[in-house]
């Protein structure tokens, strides 16, 4: 008995280039997992580098997870690592927004500006990761997080600037850093110095024998930021100046009201007076 051949099954046609170049830049659900813990626990050691917490140090470890999690992602995987990595960082940073009106409002307040501010994290980490694939890498990925804390610092309403990485560093090797760009400079420092790292633990997770330059290169723009700063210690003047200043200071105290302060100007001029 003759088999009729449309009867038969048709092979599956092969994937395509296009296809296969797909499916190998999709992330598998564990390592979306763990750049998404990179991204959190970064923004957690940034927050504990702050003051008062007096460990300058760990912004650069803190930046340096971010960057891992950032590498050769597309815009939009960078735009949540990014927006993770804001939350982590700026939810304790901010903890006094809920202390201050908590009482009165609940925790929207609070909630809400960590997460307008976090947006902007977003957009820096949407931005490095599409420049993590440029030459001079960790040099691109410290300027987009400069240019989107400048922005986030004039906008919207006038910016808030709060929580700046500069702001982490008031003590320390990229503090001096500061008298030469003010606070871009010093975030730029910091930015550099942790994407350096980054890169440098990816070189040595990859082996170096063949290739040692890149390794160098990333070592260099590490320890560039933290050599300048160090340098420029002498720039700033902390000996006491000559002669004497006679200061005057008034405070004139405050109920602690929260927000309901704003209605209480009378109070707050006939206390000053007295």
């Amino acid at each position: 008995m003759r088999r009729d051949p449309r009867s038969a099954p048709h092979p599956l046609p092969e994937p395509s280039r296009a296809d296969k170049h797909t499916r190998r830049l999709r992330p598998s659900c564990a390592a979306t997992g763990l750049r998404a813990l990179g991204a959190i626990a970064g923004g957690l050691t940034v927050y504990a580098s702050a003051p008062p917490h007096h460990l300058w140090w760990l912004a650069p470890l803190g930046v340096a997870l971010f960057a891992l999690a950032l590498h050769h992602r597309r815009a939009r995987g960078g735009f949540g690592y990014g927006f993770l990595f804001g939350l982590a960082y700026l939810l304790p940073l901010l903890s006094w927004l809920y202390d201050t009106v908590g009482e009165e409002f609940g925790v929207w307040p609070w909630f809400g500006v960590v997460t307008i501010e976090a947006v902007f994290f977003g957009l820096a980490g949407a931005g490095m990761a599409r420049v993590s694939r440029l030459p001079g890498a960790a040099i691109w990925m410290a300027a987009v997080l400069v240019a989107t804390e400048t922005l986030r610092s004039h906008a919207p309403y006038g910016g808030f600037p709060w929580g700046r990485l500069a702001f982490t560093q008031p003590e320390g090797a990229f503090g001096p850093l500061a008298s030469f760009g003010g606070a871009a400079l010093v975030t730029f420092g910091v930015m550099l110095s942790g994407c350096g790292l980054a890169a440098l633990t990816r070189h040595l997770r990859d082996g170096i024998r063949e290739r040692p330059w890149p390794a160098v290169s990333a070592a260099t723009l590490t320890a560039l930021p933290i050599t300048a700063g160090l340098a420029s210690m002498s720039t700033l003047d902390t000996a006491p100046s000559a002669g004497t200043a006679t200061v005057a200071i008034v405070q004139g105290g405050a109920p602690n009201i929260g927000i309901g302060l704003m209605g209480k100007n009378e109070l707050l001029r006939a206390n000053h007076i007295q």
